[in-house]
């Protein structure tokens, strides 16, 4: 007769998070963090080209709409592959990991180009990877707490 195992705990035991999918998590993150800052700059070469904004009209604003648009398209693309890739609360996964990177595209667009590549695929990559480890969890206020946790430490030191 097979053992069931009782390690309950605070969190209520832990969803797995196979070899697999940690690294197919770290992959998929990569590639967004490398389509974000594709799209990043594409749409900015179409904003400077004055194909959107004439010599009359500024443009800063439509920057930072730009990249909103591009992290929330970003962000559903995130959704779709990590239902594909079956993981465990994907929407929460995609939630922390779009609030923690906002400004992230707009910031690496205006590096060098090999820098802007390297630092939105390695800090996508890890932070999806980083909220694919948070949300196991079994308890869901658990799980809620931590990614709520994680954002405001990731997006609060930046503000002070």
């Amino acid at each position: 007769m097979a053992k069931k195992s009782v390690s309950q705990g605070m969190f209520g035991g832990f969803v797995d998070l196979t070899q697999r999918q940690f690294i197919q998590v770290l992959i998929l993150g990569g590639v967004l963090g490398f389509i974000s800052w594709g799209a990043s700059v594409l749409f900015g070469q179409a904003i400077s080209s004055s194909l959107l904004c004439g010599e009359s009209v500024s443009c800063g604003g439509l920057s930072v709409v730009s990249s909103t648009v591009i992290q929330l398209i970003v962000g559903l693309v995130a959704l779709l592959g990590l239902v594909r890739l079956s993981l465990y609360r994907p929407l929460f996964i995609v939630l922390g990991a779009v609030v923690s990177l906002w400004g992230v595209v707009s910031w690496a667009a205006g590096l060098v180009w090999y820098e802007g590549v390297i630092w939105s695929v390695l800090l996508s990559a890890l932070t999806y990877l980083l909220f694919a480890w948070i949300v196991r969890p079994r308890k869901f206020a658990a799980a809620v707490i931590l990614v709520v946790l994680v954002v405001l430490a990731v997006r609060l030191p930046p503000l002070i």
